[in-house]
C-alpha cells in the first residue's frame, strides 16, 4: 500500500524559488526538514550511483514522487521515508540526519519564568517568607 501526503499549497516556481524559497533561516529552517531530507536522499542516491527510477522502484514509489521529495515539492510520510531508507540500506535517523535543535531561549530565562509563575500564585505571607529565605542564601 502506498501512502502519500499531498500538499495543496502553491509553491513558487523558477526564479521565485531561487530568490529564497528554499533558503530559509531561523525558525523556518528548523520547521522545514523536508528540504534537508530531500537533499540527504539525493546525496545518498548519487553516492550509490542509483538513478531516480532505480531508487523509486526499490522503495516501491514512483520516480516522479521521489523527485518531488528530493526537491521538497511534496511532503512524504515517515512510512515513505522508511521505505526510502530501506532501499538505500540506511537507518531512518541517518536519512533524516538532523542535528538536535537548541532552544533559542536561554535556560536561565526559562527557569526565571517558571519561578515567576510559581511565585505569582502565592499569597502575600508566603511571598514574604520566600523572600526571606532567598535573601538568606
Amino acid at each position: 500500500m502506498k501512502v502519500m501526503v499531498i500538499s495543496t499549497a502553491k509553491k513558487p516556481r523558477g526564479s521565485q524559488r531561487q530568490a529564497g524559497f528554499r533558503k530559509r533561516t531561523g525558525a523556518a529552517a528548523a520547521a522545514d526538514i523536508y528540504v534537508h531530507v530531500g537533499e540527504n536522499i539525493r546525496s545518498m542516491r548519487n553516492s550509490l550511483r542509483l538513478s531516480t527510477k532505480e531508487l523509486a522502484y526499490n522503495a516501491g514509489i514512483t520516480a516522479s514522487f521521489l523527485n518531488n521529495i528530493e526537491n521538497a515539492n511534496r511532503k512524504a510520510t515517515l512510512y515513505t521515508f522508511e521505505k526510502i531508507a530501506r532501499a538505500l540500506d540506511v537507518e531512518l535517523r541517518d536519512l533524516i540526519g538532523m542535528q538536535r535543535i537548541k532552544n533559542p531561549i536561554p535556560k536561565q530565562l526559562i527557569e526565571d519564568m517558571k519561578l515567576k509563575s510559581l511565585i505569582t500564585g502565592l499569597d502575600e505571607d508566603s511571598k514574604k517568607r520566600l523572600y526571606r529565605v532567598a535573601k538568606a542564601l
